[in-house]
């Protein structure tokens, strides 16, 4: 019995052994990493999401993301770079269950769930991604033609559910604060001079600009935004000849940007704007006509206190 016993040592200690220098090679199988789309995100040409009967389509343009489907458009990037990431995190944690009618209760059907096509050259990946799940770590997705529903990593709700018109870019301005020279409206002139910034009103008169001030206005033409894309029923009795205001603005290079303002009759401070060649109409509110169309008055150096006042820099004759 001892011998017997003693054997049975032997053989658990070989095992061991076995085991042991398998870990330590490395030898060892690892668990299968899943996909449930292997996407890399450089080659991405092009999504489209279906969501509650809305489709809309993002393609890799020349000069960046595109809304190209059910209109065009620049898309925005930052969204645009969120989603691409995380469609590169399509991995399996688990699997759910296979049975179709089931679906519904994930939000993995066409009806309530987002499906994804991802165009990677000649491949195509079509995923119907549904619900996060308890934790928010996770969600449930499926693959087109396949009934099973797993569980991927991650939460895919603020990249899935966003309307055709938060894909848009909504910074319209294109210039740099630097490459500005000049600026006129009509209610000013606003000019680089060797001096300094000069400002002029519509009276004539002139004086040099409070240069803390020149920064922050040059700083607001450059990231002209609009605050939402009206419909073109909305304005569609404006007279495009008779702006309320218009503002030209001229770059260091000889380029120029015209762009005109024109009252909403529908509702009190609420603006359109079209900027330059830029083939559709922007909308913006008081707070930012007031930004950008300002009398010459606005742009003088502010008295200290102790100091006597006379127009800092005014020319003879100046108001």
């Amino acid at each position: 019995m001892k011998q017997k016993h003693l054997i049975y040592l032997l053989v658990i200690v070989v095992v061991l052994v076995i085991v042991f220098l398998g870990v330590k090679k490395g030898t060892v199988p690892k668990a299968e990493v899943r996909w449930l789309a292997q996407v890399d995100s450089s080659k991405i040409d092009e999504i489209t999401i279906t969501r509650n009967g809305e489709t809309y389509t993002i393609a890799r343009g020349a000069n960046g993301w595109n809304l190209t489907s059910p209109l065009e458009y620049p898309a925005t990037s930052s969204f645009t770079k969120s989603l691409l990431g995380k469609l590169t995190e399509l991995q399996i944690e688990s699997e759910v269950t296979s049975k179709p009618d089931r679906w519904k209760e994930f939000e993995v059907d066409e009806e309530k769930g987002a499906v994804v096509k991802i165009k990677q050259g000649d491949k195509i990946d079509e995923v119907v991604i549904g619900k996060v799940a308890s934790g928010y770590r996770q969600s449930y997705a499926r693959k087109q033609g396949n009934d099973t529903v797993y569980l991927i990593r991650g939460s895919y709700a603020s990249s899935l559910n966003r309307k055709i018109d938060n894909w848009r870019e909504k910074k319209i301005g294109d210039v740099s604060e630097d490459d500005i020279i000049k600026v006129t409206t009509d209610k000013a002139t606003l000019s680089k001079e060797a001096e300094g910034w000069r400002i002029k009103g519509k009276k004539g008169e002139g004086f040099l600009a409070d240069e803390k001030k020149v920064k922050s206005y040059l700083g607001a033409i450059s990231r002209i935004r609009t605050a939402e894309f009206p419909d073109s029923t909305e304005y569609a009795h404006i007279n495009w000849d008779k702006p309320l205001h218009t503002m030209t603005v001229e770059l260091s290079s000889g380029d120029s940007r015209l762009i005109k303002f024109y009252t909403d009759p529908t509702q009190k401070e609420r603006y359109f704007f079209l900027y330059h060649d830029k083939p559709w109409v922007f909308r913006c509110y008081q707070a930012i006509m007031n930004q950008l169309i300002k009398d010459a008055d606005e742009f003088k150096v502010e008295e200290k206190e102790g100091e006597p006042g006379g127009g800092m820099g005014e020319e003879p004759g100046g108001a």
